[in-house]
Order: C-alpha cells, then structure tokens, then sequence
C-alpha cells in the first residue's frame, strides 16, 4: 500500500513540472484519492491502461469513434481485463459491469457530442475516466468486505502500471504529431516516423507487458485444468 502511494506521489510531483495546468491537476489528484484503497484504484487503472491502448487496434478505435457498435466491443475488453486482474472477480461482478456501463456512456457520449479531437481532448477523456475509477474504488470499499483486491502484490503492481504508463504517452505523442501541419511533419524524419509506426509499436509493448503479467496465472490455471482432468480421468 505504501509503494502504491509513493508511486502517486512520484507521479503527482512531474505534474507540478507543467505548471499551473499541472499543478490543478496535482490538487485534484491529491483531494480525490485521499483514504482510498491505493491498491484497488491502481488495479483497475492498470485495466484501464491496458484496455484502452494495447488491446485498443486501430480498427477497433476508428469503429468505436462513430459506432455504438465498436464501444460495446470496447467495454467488453475492460471488462474482461478487469476481471482477470481481480481475485475472486466472480464476487464483484457487479463492479466490474457497473465500470463497463459508465465506460460505455463515457465513450457514447464522444459520439453523440463530438470534439475536435487533440493534446486536450485526449487528457479530459482519461481525467474523465480516472474519475469514474477513483469512485468506483470508493463505493468498492462501502459496497464490499473485505474490498476486492488485485492479482499482482503492490510492488509488481507499481512497476507494471508504471511501465503501462509507457504505451499512453506512446498515444498522447502520436496524438499531438497528428496534430501537427503535414507539411511540417513531411520536414521531420521523427515525426513521420512517430505518424506512421508509434501505434504498432506501441500496442507490441503493451502486449508484451500483458504477457508477463498473465504469464504465471495462465500457468496456474493451466496446471489446475490439468490437475482436475487428472482427477476426473482416475
């Protein structure tokens, strides 16, 4: 719990780098996760990240930008990572929809209301987002005893949400080139290559990321399927 909020902390400070902007962002971050279980809120902020970058294609994120079609698939994705990422996920079932029907109005309303899309749009989405996480994690800990809890222990935990971190900066680069005038991207060699090949790389880091996390309980519950097969055999 404790390195989970020092990782908070650490990230808080850099946002005070970016001035007034980051420093209103660094009071509400401070205002809204006080005594709240550090360890749930940075599981499902794991999901979050994954779901919304690595395991978000191309094609998913263009569909689900005019369909209501491609939110639902969406939805479905955080859903199943989030329950992958919680132990005993069948007790808290009704979290884990509750997320995924806020997910969805979130992500429908972008249809309904379209921006124009950028640097700051893309930082309200998920400032939006966290929001939405941070209460669910609040009602988490009234609505449940004990509140649910994570698979990774807190020190794994701190270094794969950091490095989950990774591929949204990836995004929010490609984002801001995209921004860009064409003809000053064509200038740059950095900035076609980021237009052209960051979101590929980007979803194979964060895919690779995702394997080592699932790594050792696929193993398990290979072993247990194995071991019951085993059982009903004899």
């Amino acid at each position: 719990m404790n390195l989970c909020r020092a990782w908070l902390e650490a990230t808080c400070e850099l946002l005070e780098n970016f001035g007034s902007n980051g420093k209103l962002i660094l009071n509400k971050l401070n205002a809204l996760t006080q005594g709240l279980d550090m360890h749930l809120l940075m599981t499902l902020l794991l999901a979050h990240l994954f779901a919304d970058f690595p395991l978000q294609t191309n094609a998913l994120a263009k569909l689900k930008d005019k369909h209501f079609e491609g939110v639902f698939y969406h939805v479905l994705i955080h859903m199943a990572i989030t329950a992958l990422l919680i132990r005993d996920s069948q007790q808290y079932w009704l979290l884990i929809v509750g997320l995924g029907i806020v997910h969805f109005v979130i992500d429908a309303l972008k249809i309904l209301l379209p921006f124009k899309k950028g640097v700051w749009y893309f930082l309200a989405d998920q400032f939006v987002h966290l929001i939405s996480l941070v209460l669910a994690t609040y009602l988490a800990q009234r609505l449940w005893y004990p509140a649910p809890v994570g698979i990774l222990p807190d020190k794994w935990l701190v270094m794969v949400l950091s490095g989950a971190l990774v591929p949204a900066v990836m995004v929010l680069f490609w984002v801001w080139t995209s921004t860009l005038n064409p003809e000053y991207v064509t200038r740059s060699l950095l900035l076609c290559w980021t237009k052209q090949r960051l979101l590929l790389i980007e979803q194979r880091v964060g895919l690779a990321l995702i394997s080592v996390v699932f790594a050792r309980p696929a193993f398990y519950w290979v072993y247990s399927l194995a071991d019951m097969v085993r059982v009903i055999w004899k």
